[in-house]
């Protein structure tokens, strides 16, 4: 861990790492009596873009999911299986003590229920971070897109006087902001 934290942000990391979403754990850690949601809410955010709170819930995660072996294959192998089941190209079976699997002709299977605990699986092990990402990554790119020609060139030059402003304080920064075709 890059940098010791608070008693509070470590009672934060620890409910986090219990399974805990991030405002319930904010509200365990931190003294919320007078707080609005909306204020709890955003704390909580704030705490998930801290690297170091991030970095410690990680760590705290890590002997939970290397015990039970849960990752990215795990998962993915649940949803395969999942979507097999649905699609019913696997026949229900009830497996006896003698470990001799009996084909039972009924199809009792809860698959919203599995693909929600693979989905909280994903969460927990941070499948969906480079994706998230990606789509904010995406989201702005549209947005920028979206704005009109001459606001666009508004920001260029604006970025550019900046650019060249630290580069006159700053002479390891090099280049200059260009618009994207």
């Amino acid at each position: 861990m890059a940098k010791k934290l608070t008693g509070k942000q470590e009672k934060y990391c620890q409910e986090r790492a219990k399974g805990n979403n991030p405002s319930d754990s904010y509200r365990k850690a931190y003294d919320c009596k007078k707080s609005k949601p909306a204020t709890i809410n955003n704390s909580a955010y704030q705490l998930e873009q801290n690297p170091d709170i991030t970095a410690r819930i990680k760590e705290l995660r890590a002997p939970a999911i290397e015990k039970i072996n849960i990752g990215l294959e795990y998962t993915l192998g649940v949803i395969h299986e999942t979507i097999e089941r649905c699609r019913q190209s696997v026949t229900p079976v009830t497996v006896k003590s003698d470990g001799v699997e009996i084909p039972t002709g009924e199809f009792q299977f809860d698959a919203k229920a599995i693909l929600k605990g693979a989905d909280m699986l994903m969460k927990h092990n941070g499948g969906y971070e480079k994706h998230n990402r990606q789509q904010v990554q995406n989201s702005l790119l549209v947005a920028v897109g979206k704005l009109p020609d001459n606001l666009l060139e508004a920001i260029v030059e604006k970025l550019n006087a900046h650019s060249a402003g630290l580069r006159r304080s700053r002479p390891d920064i090099e280049g200059t902001a260009t618009r994207l075709p």
